[in-house]
């Protein structure tokens, strides 16, 4: 035992953590999960869970695979509605992941409640998600959703421009970034998107894979 440990009576304790008791169920969790088997973990309150959650990822992680967590618990403990509840899984799956986990997400989310709705937000950020990496043909429909609930907003509109340009839409991306450009305050950002709309008017991308890489990064 190191000397300066301190003890962690709650939350998930850190992957190297000395005072953490591998278990028979570090072992078949791990093993399940790598051979693609649906697993759970039930116990009581305090005795690790969250913890052997946590090192089972990490480990899988260094392995190559994707992972991420999602506490279904949420709608229960706090006063929110089915679309922010909704929202959300599609929000975290779309950023810890791909894009095809979050549209079923949705997809299972309407069949669910087909009376669900989600916000521009949430659409917005799947449409840019997915035009940066590479996507934006299968996310078009995300944008439009985003640009009817917020038809106004520059943001927005900004993020199927950019959707538009990478699927070959010149002409639609010109319209997007003009609102943008009508609405914009800073002069910096102005003069960039008028860049923009100058090469796509000369049938040329701005937006190569150089520039869609530095903006995952950021």
């Amino acid at each position: 035992m190191t000397e300066n440990y301190e003890y962690k009576v709650g939350g998930s304790l850190g992957e190297n953590a000395p005072s953490y008791v591998v278990r028979q169920a570090d072992f078949d969790l791990y093993h399940s999960l790598n051979a693609g088997e649906f697993c759970y973990i039930f116990n009581s309150r305090q005795m690790g869970k969250t913890s052997l959650i946590v090192r089972t990822m990490n480990k899988l992680k260094a392995e190559g695979f994707a992972c991420t967590s999602l506490d279904f618990s949420v709608r229960g403990n706090r006063d929110i509605t089915s679309e922010q509840w909704y929202a959300g899984i599609i929000y975290k799956l779309t950023v810890n992941f791909q894009l095809k986990d979050a549209i079923a997400a949705y997809n299972s989310a309407q069949k669910l409640d087909p009376q669900v709705q989600i916000d521009a937000d949430t659409w917005n950020t799947l449409c840019y998600q997915g035009s940066l990496n590479e996507s934006a043909k299968e996310v078009m429909f995300a944008c439009e959703k985003a640009v009817k609930l917020a038809p106004n907003n520059r943001n927005i509109r900004f993020i199927r421009g950019l959707a538009r340009a990478l699927t070959g839409d010149y002409k639609g991306a010109i319209s997007d970034f003009e609102v943008y450009i009508a609405q914009a305050d800073d002069k910096q950002s102005k003069a960039q998107l008028q860049g923009w709309v100058k090469a796509l008017r000369a049938g040329q991308n701005p937006f190569t894979k150089e520039v869609l890489k530095e903006w995952q990064s950021q």
